[in-house]
This record gives C-alpha cells, sequence and structure tokens, in this order.
C-alpha cells in the first residue's frame, strides 16, 4: 500500500481538530464488535495509503457521489483549479464504493491527510455489505459552508474543470479516470460520473 507526502501543511490548530475529531469517532464507534472501517468513494478506491485488513464492495443510501471539492493544491492551482469528490446528502441517492477494515491508526492516517483543509465531515454512516450484512463505517460528507465546496456545478462545466487542472499529485483528468476504472472493476456505473465522462470525450479529445 503507498504512502503519501503530505504536502499540504496542516496548522496544529488543525492537528487538534483532527485529533479531537479521531477521538469522537472512536468513543461513538457504533459497531458492537468495536471494529472500524473507512467508506471509499474516490480516490482511496485506487490509491488506499494506510494499512487495511478487509476490503469489501459495500453501500451507501441517502447520498450522492459528487465532484463539488475545489483543489488548489493535489489536483489544481489556483488558477486552473481542479475538483475533488465528495459525498453529499441527497434523499433516495445509492452511492455504492468500498469499505476498509483498518486500525485505529490507518484511522488517523486517513484523517490527517482527507481533512487538512477542513472541507470535510467525517461521519459513521450506515454501510450495506451483503443482503444480510451491514455496518457502520468513517465516511466523507462535503462541509457545504467551506469555501472549497462547489456544489452547483453543471456537468459540463465540471468536465471542463476536470480536463484543464493539474497539481502536484497529478491531473484531475487522472484521477476522474483512476475512479471510474476502479468502479468499473467492482460492475459498479455511476451515473454521474458517465455523464461527466460523455462530456470529457468531446471536450478533451475533440
Amino acid at each position: 500500500m503507498s504512502k503519501i507526502n503530505m504536502e499540504i501543511q496542516i496548522s496544529k490548530q488543525r492537528k487538534e481538530k483532527i485529533k479531537s475529531c479521531f477521538e469522537e469517532l472512536t468513543g461513538l464507534n457504533p459497531n458492537n464488535n468495536e471494529d472500524i472501517y473507512i467508506f471509499g468513494y474516490g480516490s482511496i478506491l485506487w490509491n488506499p495509503f494506510f494499512e487495511y485488513f478487509l476490503k469489501e464492495t459495500g453501500k451507501i443510501v441517502g447520498y450522492e457521489r459528487r465532484f463539488c471539492i475545489k483543489s488548489t493544491i493535489v489536483r489544481g492551482t489556483p488558477e486552473i483549479p481542479g475538483l475533488l469528490l465528495a459525498l453529499v446528502e441527497k434523499k433516495e441517492s445509492v452511492t455504492v464504493g468500498e469499505i476498509f477494515k483498518v486500525n485505529k491508526e490507518g484511522l488517523m492516517n486517513y484523517l490527517m491527510w482527507e481533512m487538512s483543509t477542513g472541507c470535510y465531515l467525517a461521519k459513521w454512516l450506515k454501510v450495506q455489505r451483503s443482503i444480510k450484512k451491514q455496518c457502520y463505517a468513517v465516511t466523507l460528507l462535503a462541509r457545504e459552508d467551506h469555501h472549497q465546496y462547489e456544489g452547483t456545478l453543471t456537468s459540463e462545466e465540471t468536465a471542463q474543470r476536470i480536463c484543464r487542472a493539474e497539481g502536484t499529485r497529478g491531473t484531475c483528468l487522472e484521477y476522474f479516470t483512476n475512479t471510474v476504472e476502479q468502479l468499473e472493476k467492482v460492475k459498479v456505473k455511476d451515473s454521474a460520473l458517465e455523464k461527466i465522462k460523455d462530456q470529457l470525450l468531446s471536450i478533451c479529445y475533440q
């Protein structure tokens, strides 16, 4: 499993907030056996940077996967910002991803990286693992009051941003392509991503 260099400098105040979030999450673990799971729906599907002991497909009801977080470092720049994925609450939507069973160290590493700018909110959400099997997993939701949130973009506007942006971790198009390809490997088609994909074909490859 790959390790991530911390390209984003985390302030002491932000680190303390993340540690407090970690303590709250682990203190309120709703799983009966206190197992810790992370629900992945974006880049960690193809680049998990923490140690995990189990991985399997799962789905969350009532939330939609959306490119709605502005990236000016890892997948874009201030001049040409990219977009990152987040989950946004939407009634009757279903998001299929993968759950990763981790230990406390794995969860802390995950939170330190993903919550470094404060644009995500971490919550325990119920995940359906199979017909008769479910668990709760730590899931990152978009903070709609954060300055990085851009949740009103059309699929065409989203594709324009994805096509052009590049940051310290590579292009936004690579981020998009890797996510879609990983979902296809577990036989998942996300209709919103497919719509963006169609737009990208006409914008990036015309």
